[in-house]
């Protein structure tokens, strides 16, 4: 299998809803632990 199509394969899996719910969990995770200030510069 080419990497073309490999990539397109996993472009295929990256739009099922469970994906992208997984995604929005893990950055839901990660914006809970992490002190957001160190990102903008500003807390809001």
């Amino acid at each position: 299998m080419s990497r073309e199509m490999e990539l397109r394969r996993v472009m295929n899996e990256a739009v099922k809803p469970e994906f992208l719910l997984s995604i929005a969990c893990a950055l839901m995770l990660i914006g809970s632990f992490a002190p957001w200030e160190t990102f903008g510069g500003q807390s809001t």
